[in-house]
């Protein structure tokens, strides 16, 4: 039996529906996808049809099952699937959307909590060093930065240690009205030197150009309230000047001198030893340089009266 043939206008018709369809769709392996959704009846001559569509444009393809005994079927199922492709790919993008803006949601709320976060308050009591203390306190400058309670301490004192708490104390009782401060004497010895510090602790009042020395009982009360007035009862002094280098230096021969001079107090007999044996080096080296420039000498007059008697 001869099959028949699809007719002109089906054909144009198919034309346009596939057009339109993958113009809205953007699928352009539609007719795949129509020939994979449902089978045809499993007959030799549908294999045969199958067979012979395969090579065909979609578009002959798809007014062949139309022409077909279940084509409506296969293209209804062709369309469901497509559906849900579709939703699945929405479904997918949708997540990922979601994702990126809950993860970016999540970097402005830290950022918000971050800048909202209480910065950490400076500690209470203000650390010196030879390198700030002027530039800090401006104590021989006009003291423009107000009053400042400063403590010079030792690491090993135990004194200093017993009154590290009320010093703390006193500083968060004075924050905003006066400056509390400390600097290691120990490691800091420009300053401790400029202020002449001897013993540990040594407290002064710094108000004005001039410096007060607390000597009473080192609690919270009673530093307190020298802090708050007390200083003006006590006499003071004029703060002294930063050190220049040639006083630093000059400091530093004092010291060396001044531990020499402890050396052969309490060691005299090494210290006498080591400076005649040093001596010794010294005069013995200088006559070995002598006798060799003795010697230098008198081969050059050698070699000039020899030079002479040529001549």
């Amino acid at each position: 039996m001869p099959q028949a043939k699809t007719p002109t206008a089906v054909l144009s018709l198919a034309n346009v529906f596939f057009s339109t369809f993958i113009a809205v769709s953007g699928d352009v392996y539609i007719s795949d996808l129509l020939f994979t959704s449902l089978p045809f009846p499993l007959t030799t001559g549908c294999c045969s049809q199958l067979a012979s569509l395969a090579s065909q444009p979609p578009c002959h393809r798809l007014c062949a099952m139309l022409g077909s005994a279940n084509g409506a079927a296969i293209v209804s199922s062709a369309m469901k699937k497509m559906q849900v492709c579709r939703q699945n790919r929405r479904q997918r993008r949708s997540a990922t959307c979601l994702a990126a803006g809950v993860g970016f949601l999540a970097l402005i709320a830290l950022s918000v909590f971050a800048a909202a976060a209480p910065a950490t308050p400076p500690p209470a009591v203000k650390e010196l060093t030879d390198a700030t203390f002027e530039h800090d306190t401006q104590a021989s400058t006009g003291a423009t930065t107000g009053h400042w309670f400063v403590k010079f301490y030792a690491p090993w004192c135990g004194h200093c240690k017993a009154m590290a708490n009320a010093w703390e104390d006193l500083a968060k009782a004075l924050s905003g009205k006066i400056n509390v401060a400390k600097l290691d004497a120990t490691s800091n010895s420009i300053t401790a030197k400029r202020f002449k510090i001897q013993g540990f602790p040594t407290l002064y009042y710094l108000a004005n150009g001039k410096m007060y020395e607390y000597r009473g009982e080192r609690s919270v009360e009673k530093l307190k309230a020298f802090a708050e007035g007390g200083w003006k009862s006590v006499e003071g002094e004029t703060i002294p000047s930063p050190l220049t280098t040639f006083d630093v230096l000059k400091d530093e021969l004092i010291s060396a001198f001044l531990q020499l001079q402890g050396i052969v107090y309490h060691a005299p007999l090494p210290f006498f030893l080591l400076f005649f044996i040093g001596m010794f080096s010294g005069i013995l080296l200088m006559c070995l340089c002598s006798l060799c420039s003795s010697k230098k000498e008198q081969k050059r007059s050698a070699v000039a009266s020899r030079s002479v008697k040529k001549d």
